[in-house]
């Protein structure tokens, strides 16, 4: 089942790279703005914004910012370099059919940020955000609603860190695997691990919550203060030459079937987490350990399973 889910998702984005528009980012401002009345044959400058992200993201130079300076919306973006693009809480980005609202092919050292974005994939688009390339992404008070894959998806094939916080995901229920977060570490050795938080995450309404595959590296997920709710599967996961190991603190699970779907080498550390039941799938060698702080059924103070 993994192969083939990863399968198609790597074809989909391998797709979707090739389809890409080539977005230069070799401007020489240090920020560039958009705004509802700006026009992209502007400078991009605070006095004459553009009009969209895509076109403000070619203004900036390396690491620089592109900032929204009131409510509109900025269009889809393909980020090739490290930068950051900052909604201000009012921008809105309606990702195309077939394809994202933002995808990220940058190179393995460069860090993408993105702050206070509104991404509606209109029940026709794939994915929210789709990182493909890149050595980090940082999410902050983003909204993800309406996509059909997964709200955001990160499958990379270098060591990499995911952070995302106070980010609401719903609506991604297309397909009995979408999930509100998708992670595929696909690179090799024990230095390439992908490193993720996940804090004051709400994910509502998606058929898994959160996805975490890997293969030949370990994937370390961290997720606190958290909720998923009305999804049949909380949480999916399996590991391969190196493990996936989930740390689940102050975490709330309403609704759906399966709360933990483990398919093999997978550890997960429970603290603080309610559920109205530990609805709980193993296959292959995984181990759940409880702290005695969890509400939740059939969890002991110290629970193994292989």
């Amino acid at each position: 089942m993994k192969s083939q889910i990863l399968g198609f998702v790597l074809l989909a984005a391998a797709a979707v790279v090739a389809s890409a528009p080539a977005q230069a980012q070799n401007g020489s401002l240090t920020r560039s703005f958009v705004s509802s009345s700006g026009v992209d044959t502007n400078p991009c400058t605070v006095t004459q914004p553009c009009a969209s992200f895509a076109h403000a993201y070619t203004a900036v130079g390396p690491s620089g910012i592109v900032a929204a300076l009131d409510p509109g919306k900025y269009g889809p973006l393909t980020i090739y370099g490290p930068v950051t693009i900052d909604g201000n809480g009012w921008a809105a980005i309606t990702a195309p059919a077939n394809s994202n609202g933002i995808t990220i092919n940058a190179q393995p050292s460069d860090k993408i940020t993105l702050k206070g974005l509104a991404i509606d994939g209109v029940g026709t688009a794939n994915n929210g955000i789709l990182f493909n390339t890149g050595a980090g992404l940082n999410v902050f008070d983003c909204t993800i609603k309406n996509t059909l894959d997964n709200g955001i998806y990160v499958g990379v094939l270098n060591g990499v860190s995911l952070l995302v916080s106070n980010t609401f995901i719903s609506n991604v229920n297309s397909e009995t695997n979408s999930s509100g977060i998708y992670l595929y570490n696909g690179a090799n050795g024990s230095t390439s691990a992908m490193t993720v938080t996940l804090d004051r995450v709400m994910i509502n309404d998606a058929s898994v919550g959160v996805s975490a595959y890997t293969t030949s590296a370990p994937l370390l997920a961290t997720i606190t203060n958290s909720e998923i709710a009305t999804s049949p599967t909380g949480f999916v996961a399996q590991g391969g030459t190196y493990s996936v190991s989930l740390v689940i603190k102050n975490f709330t699970w309403s609704g759906g079937e399966t709360s933990l779907n483990l398919q093999g080498n997978t550890v997960v550390y429970l603290s603080q987490a309610v559920a109205p039941n530990l609805s709980y799938i193993s296959s292959g060698s995984n181990y759940v350990f409880c702290d005695g702080t969890n509400h939740v059924s059939a969890c002991n103070e110290t629970w193994s399973a292989q």
